[in-house]
């Protein structure tokens, strides 16, 4: 066997030894992460009310709303509406209105209950009655709540997540029989401004 037999064959045999020791290596690694992983806890389950809480992204509508509505045979109406909420009862609470322009005001209470589920989330139905000022009647006010984002929920000088009401102006009657009824008499849409804190709680 020639000299340059010999030299090939121990290149060759360098080249099979650094692969079965790297394949080797490979292995003993692979072990030592599937040890690890099977060593690492498991993550806590969620609770039943724990995943409710995370399946709701609006949880109160206490804060300050901008309203703009329109009643049939009246222009825009402009104003802002005040939610403020109980204490041991999270989803009711009175509600405060004053018209952009200062000339009309009311009063009332707030109701928030649960409306639809869509894509995993409870979106929350709210309705409120205002009785304003000066003989001005009374009218409910009716729709859902939709959080349109929650990026802007710690952002500096917006502390509040961008969520907004679509729904319905409803006037209360009595029918024939005496019964109270309702009648639609218009459309609303309100933004949120400001969220109270717990210690604004009535």
């Amino acid at each position: 066997m020639s000299n340059s037999d010999n030299g090939n064959g121990a290149h060759t045999f360098s080249r099979r030894t650094a692969l079965g020791i790297c394949v080797s290596a490979a292995a003993v690694l692979q072990q030592r992460q599937q040890a690890h992983a099977a060593l690492e806890p498991l993550p806590p389950p969620k609770s039943y009310t724990q995943q409710i809480v995370d399946a709701i992204p609006i949880k109160t509508i206490r804060g300050v709303w901008r309203i703009r509505e329109i009643r049939e045979g009246e222009s825009l109406c402009k104003g802002k509406l005040t939610f403020k909420g109980f204490v041991d009862e999270p989803g009711k609470g009175t509600v405060e209105y004053v018209s952009s322009d200062g000339e009309r005001e009311g009063k009332g209470y707030w109701l928030l209950k649960p409306g639809s589920i869509t894509a995993g989330k409870i979106l929350f139905s709210a309705r409120w009655k205002v009785t304003y000022k000066g003989g001005g009647g009374s009218f409910l006010y009716r729709g859902d709540v939709v959080l349109d984002s929650t990026e802007t929920l710690h952002a500096a000088g917006n502390p509040h997540p961008d969520a907004h009401i679509r729904g319905e102006v409803l006037k209360p009657f009595k029918g024939r029989t005496g019964s109270l009824q309702e009648k639609h008499i218009g459309e609303f849409e309100a933004d949120l401004l400001q969220v109270d804190k717990d210690e604004d709680k009535l």
